[in-house]
């Protein structure tokens, strides 16, 4: 059983992270609007050129040549949110999905629910057909 000050630890901890969560989330759709009334539309390289020195590599293509499941979904998540959406079809065709997701989440940390806790999402059916779409699309990729 945990201690008093253990539980208020969690919780402030809990709270750090929805607040930067929420302030990230806050902050990088400033900048896309921004961005989009200067003028910035989100093409193939543009995209490629934020991604290209990402510290994030896959260790899975590197290794093995092939694309992984998860292989432009990263691309595909900033042009969702860049507000292209065919080019984040096109970069991994459950990018739009993974950014709704994204949205979701961010309308949860609003709620009084215990956001760090997976069950609370969506229904263990939805991960699951999710994770099935996911690895289906990785072996009909290579």
């Amino acid at each position: 059983m945990r201690s008093s000050s253990q539980r208020s630890t969690a919780i402030m901890v809990a709270l750090v992270f929805k607040r930067l969560f929420q302030s990230s989330f806050i902050a990088g759709g400033l900048i896309a609007v921004v961005a989009r009334l200067n003028g910035w539309r989100p093409s193939i390289l543009s995209i490629e050129a934020l991604t290209a020195h990402s510290p994030l590599a896959c260790l899975f293509h590197k290794f093995t040549g092939w694309d992984c499941p998860g292989c432009g979904l990263t691309r595909a998540v900033i042009s969702f949110f860049a507000g292209d959406w065919t080019l984040a079809f096109y970069f991994h065709p459950m990018g739009p999905l993974v950014g709704l997701f994204i949205c979701y989440l961010f309308l949860l940390t609003f709620k009084k629910v215990n956001l760090w806790r997976p069950e609370k999402w969506f229904h263990a059916r939805w991960s699951w057909s999710f994770l099935l779409i996911l690895i289906a699309w990785g072996i009909l990729r290579n």
